[in-house]
């Protein structure tokens, strides 16, 4: 079988990939912080976000056309599972990721966390809904995906996870 290959947008890479004076570590070449939506990604230093070509490009060599992507960080199981018969792009992934953010956590989820988990997690969600300019609608619609982050919500790039050519690591690092 045919080692897969990440597209370097994508690709985690344990070497800084940008002067320390940005700001870094930066482990891949994109900025995101994964609570905001995909039209946020964009180049580390020159902040221009990626064009149509970069997110048409397929997400892996050769293409897939499912992935599933976890995340060690995730408070709970959390598989991002992606299908695209014609080859999985940039877009697909940095979508899902997305859309997997904007899940409620169910109250089993909420309940198999330790109370200080909740209390940190609860910070991150009441400062969310408190900022919304529809406060009351997103305090109503719940504790998301995005809220258990906490500090890390800045898209790390994704690795191949050991032994599986169908399934990817995602990395997540903190905001400075």
């Amino acid at each position: 079988m045919t080692e897969l290959i990440i597209n370097p947008l994508l690709a985690y890479s344990q070497h800084d990939l940008a002067p320390q004076s940005l700001g870094g570590p930066f482990p891949c070449p994109i900025v995101w912080d994964m609570r905001r939506p995909t039209e946020y990604v964009h180049y580390i230093g020159s902040g221009q976000p990626l064009t149509f070509a970069d997110l048409a490009q397929l997400a892996t060599q050769p293409l897939r056309e499912s992935l599933e992507i976890t995340c060690g960080f995730f408070p709970g199981d959390w598989p991002i599972k992606i299908t695209r018969p014609a080859g999985i792009t940039v877009t697909d992934v940095l979508e899902a990721i997305c859309a997997s953010m904007l899940r409620r956590i169910s109250h089993a989820e909420w309940n198999a966390l330790s109370e200080r988990e909740q209390g940190r997690i609860k910070k991150e969600f009441d400062a969310r809904w408190q900022a919304a300019d529809d406060g009351g609608e997103c305090r109503q619609n719940g504790v998301l995906r995005k809220d258990c982050l906490l500090q890390h919500t800045l898209f790390g790039g994704l690795s191949v996870y050991p032994g599986m050519q169908d399934k990817l690591i995602l990395s997540v690092r903190r905001a400075r």
